[in-house]
């Protein structure tokens, strides 16, 4: 119900959809603007164009109430699977019924928006969900869905570096766990989890994941482009940016 709300117009969602036109119909990657009459051919990171062309032919179909549902779809199999990975944590239900509730407040900051960072949110938990399975029973086709996974991230969401430091936490945790449990006797891990193959599996992902932004219509622009809007002068002007507080 919080999903089910109307489009904000103050996002850039048209520019999305312009974005989307380019690439559905003239097949081509917009990374320079060519909209501008102050700065025509300035670089245009094309960080999101992946949803964009999703956001593109959904217009194109349903219109405006197409883009509303879809969005309430991603953000409510986003939740149920955040709900599924306490349930595989064997995590408290009140405290996952907290958590859960405190995250949708923080993450709506009083409206969910038809943006790509809906994408975001949903890559977190698969990226978790998926490291969980591989921590109980070392499947390989983990890490190298993992592998194309980061693919897909980096070209969906300027967030692509966090596939990354989930799965180096899952590694380092792993590698450490045994010295801090004979550092500290009352620290009982359940790990170790992973043998000598599912290590180097892990720093295959992590390599991959490295790799994969330079896969992009912008290249080496897109893997800067995280550390360039969050310590760009316009950066407290992007709402993702902005304080819970300052919002309401």
């Amino acid at each position: 119900l919080m999903a089910l709300t109307s489009i904000n117009h103050e996002n850039d969602i048209f520019w999305q959809l312009k974005l989307g036109e380019q690439i559905v119909v003239n097949h081509t990657f917009p990374t320079r603007d060519i909209y501008s009459s102050s700065a025509a051919g300035a670089i245009w990171t094309l960080h999101e164009w992946f949803p964009s062309a999703i956001f593109y032919v959904i217009y194109t179909h349903f219109g405006s109430a197409g883009l509303i549902v879809f969005k309430a779809l991603v953000v409510t199999a986003t939740f149920t699977l955040f709900m599924l990975l306490f349930n595989k944590l064997k995590a408290n239900l009140y405290l996952s019924l907290l958590i859960f509730a405190l995250t949708a407040l923080v993450n709506t900051r009083g409206v969910w928006v038809v943006f790509p960072s809906i994408f975001e949110y949903l890559f977190i938990d698969i990226t978790l969900y998926l490291m969980e399975i591989y921590r109980k029973n070392h499947a390989k086709v983990i890490p190298i869905f993992l592998c194309l996974f980061s693919l897909l991230w980096a070209n969906s969401h300027g967030s692509f570096y966090l596939l990354t430091g989930i799965v180096g936490a899952y590694l380092i945790g792993d590698i450490v766990s045994p010295w801090l449990s004979q550092k500290w006797k009352w620290y009982k891990p359940d790990g170790p989890f992973f043998g000598k193959k599912e290590r180097i599996w892990l720093i295959i992902v992590i390599v991959v994941s490295l790799l994969t932004p330079l896969l992009t219509p912008n290249g080496y622009i897109t893997y800067l482009y995280p550390f360039t809007i969050t310590f760009g002068k316009f950066t407290s002007y992007v709402s993702e940016y902005q304080h819970l507080f300052s919002i309401y």
